[in-house]
């Protein structure tokens, strides 16, 4: 299927921020002013096609990477660089092909097919009208891979030959062997009256395993005929035993009826003589109860009385503590008063004997 272009996208490449070309059926023309990038798009073209050298191509002040995408009807091929030092990598199809150093990946030129016969600078000669002879027939000769097609005809020419020694080769072996093989004329005869006995055989296994099977059968009937016999002649034995053995059955089932209700009464009795003695005991139960409730109250009332006992001499010491602090508090108010000789409210100046008068006074 010929591939056609779709589309090419070309992203921080030179003057191109992001651009986008979708191609047309046909013949297709890109037209602008000057400087207004068109070569730089068949640049960005080459660039993808040959892995062309630098980073100078780079969008100056632009910080995301440079990439050339171009869609076709087959395929979807793309590159891109992220700075000077990272080469980047090609993409096709959405997987990601990377360790080509500074050429370009076989899988992109095979599927991508352009040489520099499809694209032509900006400044060359017009395509083949200044040629020379022997430079278009190189071109043409390119161009429609003459040159591949010579070699094919000579790689299928020495299959052709190598096939045919082959050829001959194998019938001389198919002659041998027919010869050998005339040696075994009626053996398909033999084969059929092989089958035959084969048929036969498993039908003698099957009837042979069916034998044992019976033997087992009969041996195992005869097994168990005699453990029959002998299990009617254990019965035989124990029929008296047994007939004994359930009227004495019956009358352990009456005697235990018998036990269970002489239980019962037992129980019962024991039950009326506890209720008659839970009645006797009542009135002194309570009255227990009373003396109890009684004896609480009274602990709760001396509990309180040593509570207050030691109210009041904690209150007795904190009243002989305060006496002392007073009595020290004296002290130091007549030993600063001495000193200063002064009214401690109005500060005027006051004789000793004034002041002794008033420290008796307090």
């Amino acid at each position: 299927m010929l591939d056609i272009f779709k589309s090419l996208k070309v992203t921080n490449y030179q003057s191109h921020a992001e651009t986008l070309l979708e191609f047309c059926s046909g013949i297709n023309a890109i037209v602008g002013r000057t400087q207004a990038g068109k070569t730089a798009i068949l640049r960005a073209l080459k660039w993808l096609k040959d892995n062309s050298r630098g980073f100078r191509f780079h969008k100056h002040f632009a910080d995301d990477p440079t990439e050339v995408e171009l869609e076709t009807s087959n395929h979807v091929f793309g590159r891109k660089r992220i700075n000077k030092t990272n080469s980047g990598f090609y993409y096709l199809d959405g997987e990601e092909l990377s360790g080509f150093g500074s050429g370009v990946p076989e899988e992109i030129m095979e599927a991508l097919n352009l040489s520099e016969v499809n694209i032509q600078e900006q400044l060359e000669q017009p395509f083949l009208i200044t040629a020379s002879p022997p430079e278009v027939a190189r071109v043409i000769n390119k161009a429609i891979r003459l040159e591949d097609s010579a070699q094919w005809i000579t790689e299928l020419n020495s299959r052709v030959n190598a096939g045919n020694r082959e050829v001959k080769r194998l019938k001389s072996e198919i002659g041998e062997t027919e010869e050998e093989l005339k040696e075994y004329i009626g053996l398909k005869e033999i084969e059929t009256e092989i089958e035959k006995l084969k048929a036969i055989d498993q039908d003698i296994e099957l009837l042979v395993e069916q034998e044992q099977e019976l033997e087992v059968f009969i041996i195992e009937i005869g097994n168990r005929t005699d453990a029959i016999n002998s299990m009617n002649r254990w019965i035989k034995g124990i029929e008296q035993p047994l007939s004994k053995a359930i009227g004495l059955q019956k009358d352990i089932e009456q005697t235990n009826t018998i036990i269970d209700q002489l239980v019962e009464a037992r129980t019962l009795s024991i039950k009326i003589e506890n209720g008659k003695k839970t009645l006797l005991a009542e009135k002194p139960i309570q009255e227990a109860f009373e003396l109890a409730d009684k004896i609480k109250r009274i602990g709760r009332v001396i509990d309180s009385l040593f509570f207050y006992v030691e109210s009041i001499d904690s209150a007795t010491k904190s009243r002989e503590m305060a006496f002392l602090a007073l009595e020290e508090a004296k002290k130091d108010l007549f030993s600063a008063w001495k000193t200063m000789k002064r009214c401690p409210l109005c500060f005027s100046e006051m004789k000793i004997e004034l002041i002794e008068k008033q420290m008796e006074a307090v």
